[in-house]
Parts: C-alpha cells; structure tokens; sequence
C-alpha cells in the first residue's frame, strides 16, 4: 500500500463517518424519533 493511497483511505473514512453523524444531528434536530441503530444503518447502506 502506497502511502498517498492509505492517507486517501483515511481521510474518506473519517468524512463518511462526519456525514453519518452530521445526518445523525440533523434529524435528531427535527425531532424525528431516532432509534440510533436503524438510523445507523440505513446510513451505512446509503453511504
């Protein structure tokens, strides 16, 4: 594994976990009644 491509790998990882949380707090904040594990992985699936 070339270093350029493992920092890539990094870098993606954590904004697809921001955006899982990001998405997270959003709907929390609309008062969705959020079962964090669905919610989870429906995000997961999407993303």
């Amino acid at each position: 594994v070339e270093w350029p491509d493992l920092l890539s790998n990094i870098v993606n990882f954590n904004l697809r976990i921001n955006i899982q949380y990001s998405i997270k707090d959003v709907l929390r904040n609309i008062n969705v009644s959020t079962d964090d594990d669905f919610w989870y992985n429906i995000l997961k699936s999407i993303i």
